[in-house]
């Protein structure tokens, strides 16, 4: 795809070129031969072409470096979701009722981000894009490890039995070393069942904006690579161990 738009532009730059000076004879070209003495029209037009083919050379070879250069600047970020539980090689979560209660447990949540394009991290901040990071809130209750649940961590925020991620809120995207390296965002949180039922839900997330659903689906093409590493199933048992 950047192959093709970057041929595109080079076509299309270089067509608008070459008609403009080609059909122009009061172009600086047939001036500055006109001072030199020259009257011979085909040596003129000579002289021009290979002017010409020089100058669509260059101009080729600046396109190319100035999309090149706009394509690493505009690389998408990568985003790993990691769900760790205590058993860190499961990927079930299961839940058996003692004395008529499902027993609380604890997940952590780590996300890796590799920012790579300055302009896309620029773009990221200034959007508030987030990642909202979710089960059926039907079936379960989430909490912060060791803090209130009204309180903002840092990145991560509870709300409504959902969890936010705002990933650039507490990182300084400017500097040298700022791109190219992977930055933790991590936080712990506890999961309970609502109540003694036979369910199951599933570990999901979504891209989210403060400027609404349009930007958020934007970003969430153009601008981050979204991968989750783990899916988390978590099941509830209604039988009374």
């Amino acid at each position: 795809m950047n192959k093709t738009i970057r041929s595109a532009i080079k076509v299309f730059t270089v067509t608008v070129f070459v008609t403009f000076i080609a059909t122009n004879k009061e172009n600086w070209v047939y001036k500055l031969l006109d001072l030199l003495g020259m009257d011979n029209e085909i040596g003129k037009k000579t002289i021009l072409s290979a002017l010409i083919t020089l100058l669509v050379v260059i101009l080729s070879a600046v396109i190319s470096v100035i999309h090149d250069k706009f394509s690493v600047l505009t690389q998408k970020m990568e985003l790993q979701i990691d769900i760790k539980t205590p058993d860190t090689t499961a990927k079930v979560l299961t839940f058996h009722p003692v004395k008529k209660e499902y027993q609380k447990q604890h997940i952590n949540i780590e996300i890796l981000l590799k920012p790579k394009g300055k302009i896309t991290n620029a773009i990221i901040k200034k959007l508030g894009i987030r990642l909202e990071i979710y089960f059926n809130p039907e079936i379960l209750d989430v909490y912060y490890c060791d803090k209130w649940d009204s309180q903002t961590i840092e990145s991560f925020e509870l709300k409504q039995r959902t969890i936010l991620i705002d990933l650039f809120k507490q990182v300084k995207i400017s500097g040298q070393e700022f791109n190219g390296k992977p930055h933790t965002l991590n936080e712990k949180f506890i999961l309970k069942p609502i109540r003694i039922k036979d369910a199951n839900t599933t570990l999901d997330y979504m891209i989210v904006s403060s400027l609404g659903p349009i930007v958020a689906k934007f970003a969430s093409k153009m601008l981050l690579d979204v991968s989750s590493k783990k899916k988390i199933k978590i099941i509830c048992k209604e039988m009374i161990s």
